[in-house]
């Protein structure tokens, strides 16, 4: 079990935007990465050198505990194996046990200062502190102190890309749900004289067509839009066409009727 002076309080840091955005394995390297990026250039951006020896210190600690990771893994699946063997090999048949030579953990006894997190907290701290680190953002968002701004799409050119086809007794659309859409708005045009008619609003990207078939081939139109959750129309309008009957044995022209 790690032990830590009882006379040290563990602090409960806020989850910065930044921390939370970085995946997993990116967490682990940061430190690495805000050590190896900044250290050289520390007097130009007025960050302490106390905090990189802090920074070095702990994100070592962290890292060789991560890479212990796999061994561990490794161990347990020897150790199970071993395990099986001992249960079900024939009676009196000798099992023989590897002695594990690496060592896997660090030193039980070693002490080291903790608290990453807030370390490079107070490295961003110092850092924005500073006129020339403010200048370029660039440097920032390739610490992961700063997120890359979310690109906005163009609502003008989204499409639902909707494709329809029939099953011989259904007809499928399939297409996108593109951000921040939230609904599908379909239309419908029967070829029968009657022009567009509603078909169904819905909460996805595909929608199954179960409307009866005519006894003779026809086209049928449908046109998809976009919606928002307020139900507001964005992005162009997708048009797909498919042919569709009711032949022998209820087959369509494309699963191969007649």
């Amino acid at each position: 079990m790690a032990i830590r002076k009882t006379t040290k309080q563990r602090i409960k840091h806020p989850d910065p935007a930044w921390w939370h955005g970085l995946p997993a394995p990116k967490k682990i390297e940061m430190g690495t990465r805000v050590y190896d990026t900044l250290y050289s250039v520390r007097t130009k951006y007025g960050v302490p050198e106390t905090l990189f020896n802090r920074l070095r210190e702990v994100n070592t600690a962290i890292a060789t505990l991560f890479n212990c990771r796999e061994a561990v893994k490794q161990l347990a699946k020897y150790y199970t194996e071993l395990q099986d063997l001992l249960l079900n090999v024939g009676s009196n048949e000798i099992v023989t046990f590897e002695r594990i030579k690496d060592k896997i953990f660090p030193d039980a006894a070693a002490k080291i200062n903790g608290g990453l997190l807030g370390v490079l907290m107070d490295i961003e701290a110092a850092l924005n502190q500073n006129a020339e680190y403010l200048k370029d953002q660039s440097i920032g968002i390739f610490l992961g102190y700063i997120l890359p701004a979310k690109n906005n799409p163009d609502l003008l050119k989204l499409t639902a890309a909707a494709i329809a086809k029939f099953t011989g007794g259904d007809v499928i659309l399939n297409g996108k749900m593109p951000w921040p859409a939230k609904y599908w708005y379909i239309l419908v045009d029967r070829n029968d004289g009657h022009g567009q008619t509603f078909a169904e609003k819905i909460a996805g990207a595909k929608f199954i067509d179960r409307h009866e078939l005519p006894k003779h081939p026809v086209t049928w139109t449908y046109t998809v839009e976009l919606q928002d959750k307020n139900g507001i129309a964005i992005g162009k309008v997708c048009v797909t066409s498919v042919t569709v009957w009711k032949g022998r044995d209820d087959q369509g022209p494309e699963a191969g009727g007649n």
